[in-house]
């Protein structure tokens, strides 16, 4: 049995992780940082906020350190995909329903531990403005009806996610969202 638990900044496909060395740099002083992050001295958190921002890296480090936690607690647990400024997936995996439990349990204390203060300030900075939403939208509205399929009176992707439950479809999202990236 297996949970997928995602984070998203814009959406999109994620992908191994990156191991890049540098990117998006995030600074707590940004406008769009509403709350500054309250976490111990001693904790990576805290190392990773020490400079006032957040990197494609730091992220990634937050990430991995999340797994590891789970993994120290019996589960089988893995960062299945990260796209810098764009999302992530987690796989945390158990024996049982029961155990399932037990690890999403184990993987909402590691992500306090390691990521919850780095992940707002992160995503913070990297969400797109209502604006840029809607404009995403209409572009990736506009590509589908490009490839045939019918989006009219649709005013966002999430309704066409909802009643895209094939193959096309699902291709052809995939193919106008990266166009969009």
């Amino acid at each position: 049995m297996a949970l997928t638990l995602a984070g998203c900044v814009g959406g999109g496909e994620a992908t191994e992780p990156s191991g890049l060395d540098t990117a998006v740099t995030v600074g707590l002083d940004d406008p769009r940082v509403t709350t500054l992050p309250t976490v111990p001295s001693d904790s990576l958190q805290a190392e990773i906020l020490a400079d006032g921002k957040v990197s494609d890296v730091e992220m990634e480090r937050a990430l991995l350190a999340v797994v590891a936690c789970v993994r120290d607690g019996g589960y089988r647990a893995e960062l299945t995909g990260f796209v810098p400024g764009d999302g992530w997936t987690f796989e945390v995996g158990a024996e049982s329903a029961e155990e399932a439990d037990r690890a999403e349990a184990r993987f909402t204390l590691c992500s306090a531990r390691f990521l919850s203060d780095v992940e707002a300030i992160y995503l913070a900075a990297n969400s797109l403005t209502e604006a840029e939403i809607e404009q995403r939208n209409r572009a990736i509205l506009e590509c589908l009806a490009a490839e045939g399929l019918d989006v009219e009176g649709m005013s966002s992707v999430g309704e066409f996610l909802v009643e895209a439950l094939d193959d096309e479809a699902l291709g052809a999202f995939a193919r106008c969202e990266e166009q969009q990236r």
